[in-house]
């Protein structure tokens, strides 16, 4: 009895320290997998982060193309509100001097017969003078009232300049002199111009003309405007290029991202040409 209880318990040791030996094996196998599945959800991690940065800056530039279209409408409608005013001014200044030039002709027809009734039986002959002179007075001021009529409705004020027509009250004489030694002119081209720098975030930018002049450096917050002056291309280097917006001649306004860049650089943008 005592050996094989000894047996026993020999035999009981064995598969216990066996069963013991694939419990360990487990382990090491459930903590090789944890140890997996926590470098997975860190790369999860900063996968999602990055996704979520990307989705920020696409939502910002989002936002601020609206915001450009809006400024662009805003404009446009302005621009109309401002032609179809000058465009009632116009007609209502064409109406009141058509009226008026009615009323001069009527009233210098009226005029006319009246000095064409003979005041006195005696001088007959003074009649053809006197018809001559009225009708050279009267198609005189029709020319001139006409000539004025003209250019008002014929008038274009610029577009971005609110402009107002003063109307005269009789018509103005216009006095035409010639040279007597006419000497011909030579048209002046004006090589410089200007771009408008809009920032919609903080950057830091450095901006050249053809010459390579230095027009402006520096670091320019939200809401800054610049203008500045030189002989085109400009070059312009900027850091933010999300956030810089820029108008050739400050007549439209976009990204800096739609102008060209310079070869080889990745941040030197043209701006205008030598035309």
């Amino acid at each position: 009895l005592a050996q094989r209880f000894e047996q026993e318990k020999q035999q009981a040791v064995i598969e216990f320290s066996k069963k013991e030996n694939e419990l360990k094996q487990a382990v090491e196998h459930e903590k090789q997998i944890q140890s997996e599945l926590i470098q997975q959800k860190t790369e999860l991690e900063q996968h999602l982060e990055q996704e979520k940065q990307v989705v920020a800056e696409y939502i910002q530039r989002e936002y601020e193309l609206k915001q450009a279209i809006e400024e662009e409408k805003s404009a446009r409608l302005q621009a109309e509100e401002l032609a179809t005013e000058l465009a009632q001014q116009k007609e209502q200044s064409a109406e009141k001097y058509q009226q008026e030039l009615v009323q001069l002709q009527n009233e210098l027809i009226t005029k006319e017969t009246e000095i064409d009734k003979p005041k006195n039986k005696d001088k007959p002959k003074s009649r053809p003078y006197l018809g001559f002179i009225v009708g050279s007075l009267f198609l005189g001021i029709i020319l001139i009232v006409s000539v004025s009529v003209w250019k008002i409705i014929n008038y274009k004020p610029p577009m971005s300049v609110k402009a107002t027509i003063n109307e005269p009250e009789q018509p103005a004489t216009i006095i035409v002199k010639k040279p007597s030694h006419p000497t011909p002119t030579i048209p002046t081209v004006n090589p410089y111009k200007k771009i408008c720098v809009h920032f919609k975030k903080r950057s830091w930018i450095s901006i050249s003309d053809k010459n390579g002049n230095n027009l402006y450096e520096g670091i320019y917050k939200l809401g800054d405007i610049l203008v500045p002056k030189g002989e085109p291309p400009f070059y312009m280097k900027v850091g933010e290029m999300s956030g810089v917006y820029v108008g050739y001649d400050c007549s439209e306004i976009n990204p800096i991202i739609h102008y060209p860049k310079q070869i080889g650089s990745k941040n030197i943008f043209i701006i205008g040409s030598e035309e």
